[in-house]
């Protein structure tokens, strides 16, 4: 036998024991089942949301507000050292006119210089 033809043998066994591999995992019962979702999964994560969500608001209910931390002299020293942001221009505008000519840097050549490289 020569290597080509070894070679092809081999790639059938191999493609043929893929092809009963996946046969096998297709025809298992519960292969399909870990990616259901069925409808009492859902009920019961909606369940456990629900329960989460009212036991946070229970907790911000019993949560008392006193004022008297607006009278602490660490709060009224407190400064605004906001900085007015002014508002950031988007477009041009008419995008259809050629960009300022400023923009472009020309580029001197000296007349007294070579234009070819040196070595």
């Amino acid at each position: 036998m020569n290597r080509t033809t070894l070679t092809h043998i081999i790639t059938i066994i191999g493609l043929c024991a893929l092809s009963a591999f996946g046969y096998f995992l297709a025809t298992k019962q519960d292969f399909f089942k870990s990616s259901l979702v069925t409808a009492e999964q859902v009920q019961k994560a909606t369940e456990e949301a629900q329960k989460d969500v009212i036991a946070f608001l229970d907790m911000l209910e019993d949560t008392e507000l006193r004022g008297e931390l607006f009278t602490l002299p660490a709060y009224t020293q407190l400064v605004d050292r906001n900085i007015q942001l002014a508002a950031p221009v988007l477009a041009r505008p008419n995008p259809f006119l050629p960009l300022n000519r400023a923009l472009v840097v020309p580029v001197v050549i000296p007349q007294n210089a070579s234009t070819t490289p040196t070595h």
